[in-house]
């Protein structure tokens, strides 16, 4: 039996761009460039990697469902944050993104558990 660790992106590993230090609206991560890991996250995932913790990522993507940017570029921004958290010897596993937008109501986008749920197979 694996174990595994589910944690969010944005807000989590990555300085949530969508939302400023009071509150208000800010840009969001819409490019590699404008990735911003929180301090420690490195270190932590690290542990947890040497520790044969499964590390899996699920997100709300809605910026893909609003055309803000395209699933290909999605998978650039993550695959460029796992590069980043390799760099200090952790790794993620896998990316789960729902893409849809929040008015879609679909099954994967959180808190319902539908990400996690595909993880499981």
């Amino acid at each position: 039996m694996n174990k595994v660790v589910y944690i969010d992106r944005d807000g989590v590993i990555c300085v949530d761009r969508n939302f400023s230090q009071i509150g208000q609206p800010g840009p969001e991560i819409l490019d590699e460039s404008d990735v911003e890991l929180y301090q420690h996250v490195n270190q932590a995932l690290k542990i947890l990697s040497e520790n044969n913790f499964k590390i899996f990522v699920i997100t709300n993507q809605s910026k893909v469902g609003r055309g803000l940017i395209t699933f290909e570029k999605l998978q650039k921004i993550n695959n460029h944050v796992n590069e980043l958290i390799e760099k200090d010897g952790g790794h993620i596993d896998k990316f789960y993104s729902c893409i849809h937008r929040k008015e879609e109501n679909c099954i994967c986008r959180k808190p319902k558990i539908g990400l996690i749920e595909l993880s499981a197979k």
